[in-house]
């Protein structure tokens, strides 16, 4: 069908614990996630750091621990490869930058690209699709409204004013 999109004709509302679950998909853990063995202590941070942030949001499911885990290693190699492209070169004494040079076969210069720009190029989007699937991105937010929790009120305030 070619033409102008259909406008909206129902909402649903969506609780918060199940705001990114497909309702055919299995109940999500209760536990709350712990960083994997496997993960250096840099990222066992930024692994916590995630949790946390997702706790804002909604409870976070030690189901999730796979994917925040991928997070934090991806992260972490996006730090590492900004860390190496800002840092001095030894040899040269000047910033490693985004490009190098070296000679073709026939000796002449040729400035090429470094590989480290297309790791942490890759890493980056990779951390970005993940935040998306948490819904921690500004587009991904806005998409799903979370209702804020109601004040409990306090049955026994209203007896105080009576009396």
């Amino acid at each position: 069908m070619v033409g102008k999109r259909p406008n909206i004709t129902a909402l649903h509302v969506v609780d918060k614990a199940h705001a990114y679950r497909h309702k055919d998909q299995p109940e999500p853990s209760k536990d709350t996630p712990v960083a994997p063995e496997y993960l250096s202590e840099e990222a066992k941070a930024i692994f916590n750091e995630l949790v946390e942030t997702i706790n804002e949001l909604y409870p976070a499911s030690a189901s999730h621990t796979e994917m925040i885990a991928l997070y934090a290693e991806h992260k972490e190699l996006a730090l590492q490869m900004d860390w190496f492209l800002r840092s001095i070169d030894p040899e040269t004494g000047r910033q490693h930058g985004h490009t190098y040079t070296t000679l073709n076969k026939l000796g002449e210069k040729m400035i090429k690209p470094r590989p480290e720009v297309k790791i942490l190029h890759d890493a980056r989007v990779s951390c970005s699709n993940i935040l998306k699937e948490f819904g921690l991105s500004p587009s991904s937010q806005r998409s799903v409204k979370i209702e804020k929790k109601k004040a409990v009120e306090n049955a026994f305030a209203n007896l105080d004013k009576i009396g």
